[in-house]
């Protein structure tokens, strides 16, 4: 059962950024542009953190020939302020997430149905199609919604609204705990079915100065952390493999080692 919790959403945000900074291709640059107030979402830090990454790694994959520019922006928004459509559903204020990127874009028909289950703009066998079907249910679930603005050659904008909330913060320290410690000291574990996605992830964490064990078979990675229980304290898993969904993988690995920490990621 996912749990929801008063969370402060800048300390999600920065964990997410401080994530995909490890991985993007140095052609890609990070701007942020975060609203300077204390926002608090109701919500599932965990799952807010896997969305964000979501969208984040789609962008780097956008501008991965070119490289480009990855901006991240928050802004509050009253009622009224919401696009039309929505406004008159809520019944709170909304914080606005925007994730942009000057990428390929995409064309109008390919944005008509990028939030469908199964739809990819991947060749055969390189992606599952999940990745913003699994963002919007999520938000959906979090009583936000998420929007899209792309033109071909010019990259995309990512817009996610979230309701706020005056409760205060109660996982706030826990996830700083977690965006605090010493990076390079990580021991990773990296599970995913596709060898090269292994081999390109493995060669950005190793330069940042992690130690990574790479996997393409789910059972060979289980198995060798009951071997070995402490040789590893982070598990990237894909989120997505023929074998498993990485929910399910994660909830193994936490069975065998509750303290181990966890990110998941996909694409569409």
């Amino acid at each position: 059962m996912v749990e929801f919790a008063s969370i402060s959403l800048d300390v999600v945000i920065r964990d997410a950024m401080k994530t995909i900074r490890l991985i993007m291709p140095s052609n890609i640059q990070l701007r942020e542009q975060l609203d300077d107030g204390e926002v608090n979402v109701y919500g599932n830090a965990t799952q807010l953190h896997q969305i964000l990454l979501n969208l984040f790694s789609n962008a780097c994959q956008a501008m991965d020939a070119n490289g480009g520019t990855l901006t991240v922006i928050t802004r509050p928004l009253k009622r009224e302020a919401l696009p039309e459509g929505y406004k008159e559903m809520a019944d709170t204020d909304y914080v606005e997430i925007v994730v942009a990127d000057t990428g390929c874009g995409m064309s109008r028909e390919v944005q008509a149905q990028i939030f469908n289950p199964f739809f990819t703009t991947k060749d055969i066998g390189e992606g599952t199609g999940l990745g913003l079907s699994v963002v919007k249910n999520i938000l959906i679930n979090h009583g936000g919604f998420i929007r899209v603005e792309s033109e071909l050659e010019r990259g995309s904008r990512f817009c996610i609204y979230l309701p706020v909330t005056a409760s205060p913060a109660s996982v706030a320290a826990a996830v700083q705990e977690a965006a605090g410690r010493d990076a390079p000291r990580a021991e990773i574990l990296l599970i995913d079915d596709e060898e090269r996605v292994v081999k390109y992830l493995k060669k950005r964490l190793e330069r940042k100065g992690y130690h990574v064990d790479g996997y393409t078979k789910p059972e060979e990675a289980l198995n060798e952390i009951i071997s070995r229980p402490d040789r590893w304290n982070v598990v990237i898993m894909d989120h997505m493999m023929p074998q498993y969904k990485g929910t399910v993988l994660a909830q193994r690995i936490k069975k065998l080692k509750p303290s181990m920490g966890m990110i998941m990621i996909t694409g569409w």
